[in-house]
């Protein structure tokens, strides 16, 4: 069974704001999960009371404006 290629960002290079699980928006910063908690740590953001594998829109949006908002260099659909 093929797997489905995620799709973080659209064809302008813009993120997608939606419900995201920690590896998702480590991907989408371009690093591991342990650094992207450091970040988070740093900026005061707080995973301690999770109790879902996902961060709501709202936590996803807190995470953005804390640690700026990642951009493509390249748009992912562009024959680069």
């Amino acid at each position: 069974m093929a797997t489905k290629a995620r799709t973080y960002f659209d064809d302008k290079g813009d993120l997608h704001i939606r419900p995201y699980r920690i590896k998702d928006l480590a991907a989408i910063y371009g690093v591991c999960a342990r650094t992207l908690r450091h970040w988070m740590e740093q900026n005061g953001i707080r995973e301690d009371k999770k109790t879902c594998k996902y961060f709501s829109i709202a936590e996803v949006l807190a995470i953005v404006n804390a640690l700026g908002f990642p951009q493509t260099l390249t748009p992912p659909n562009s024959s680069a």
